[in-house]
């Protein structure tokens, strides 16, 4: 089995932080009680896009030793690009500014991420707050929306593995097999003044792909597969933050 811990939890806490993502991202349910936030024509909005450009292939075998996750460079759709752009035009679409914040702009990303888990709600990390206050002044957002992948137990095959990021996901047990296009990423809202999580989107939708690998024949129909389950995770989002 392979998972990563990469904030030192210990166990118990890591599991709790697991289970309450996995609760978060059901397919456009609305989050754990966040500030509320309510768009105007003109308000300018933040898009903050943590998304990774490589495609995924998790594969589950029979045993431990079989499992592997291996990543793939796109042919045609640029998840990270596409959710960029599908956020900014969607946007646009409702008479509402964006723009793109760079991740540099926020140095203690590289430390932790934006949003920690309260008893039962998500909160704005404290040692982002200052960063973000000055990012959000600096640039006039009343809201900045983020968007990036994540880890959490296999919602797909129902293993103890955990898979993150999106692209393809295939599972091996004694001769009997399952090959599917899945999404682990999720987007959230920031409210400024004060500086406050909103609410998230995500799903749990896959597809039915028919290879169990990724080279040129089959990244292209990956492609085409992950693509509507990308906009499910952009529309989720904007319905549960309040951008309808």
């Amino acid at each position: 089995m392979f998972s990563i811990n990469k904030y030192g939890l210990n166990r118990v806490s890591y599991w709790f932080m697991l289970v309450a993502v996995a609760a978060l991202v059901l397919q456009g349910c609305a989050t754990s009680p966040g500030a509320s936030y309510e768009p105007a024509p003109g308000h300018r909005i933040g898009v903050l896009n943590l998304v990774e450009e490589s495609y995924t292939h998790t594969h589950v075998g029979t045993t431990v030793f079989n499992n592997k996750v291996d990543a793939h460079d796109y042919d045609q759709l640029n998840v990270h690009e596409y959710i960029t752009a599908r956020v900014i035009n969607d946007l646009e679409a409702r008479s509402l500014q964006a723009l793109i914040i760079r991740p540099g702009e926020l140095p203690g990303l590289s430390e932790s991420d934006l949003v920690g888990m309260g008893w039962n709600d998500y909160r704005i990390r404290p040692e982002h707050v200052d960063d973000l206050e000055a990012v959000m002044a600096e640039h006039g957002l009343s809201l900045l929306l983020v968007f990036e992948s994540f880890q959490r137990q296999d919602h797909v095959g129902g293993s103890s593995v955990h898979i993150g990021g999106y692209g393809l996901y295939t599972r091996s047990f004694f001769g009997a097999g399952a090959s599917r296009a899945y999404s682990n990423v999720w987007g959230y809202g920031i409210r400024s003044n004060p500086v406050a999580y909103v609410a998230a989107g995500g799903t749990r939708t896959t597809r039915d792909v028919e290879f169990s690998s990724i080279d040129e024949s089959t990244i292209r129909a990956l492609e085409a597969a992950v693509q509507p389950i990308i906009d499910e995770v952009v529309n989720n989002t904007f319905a549960n933050v309040g951008i309808d």
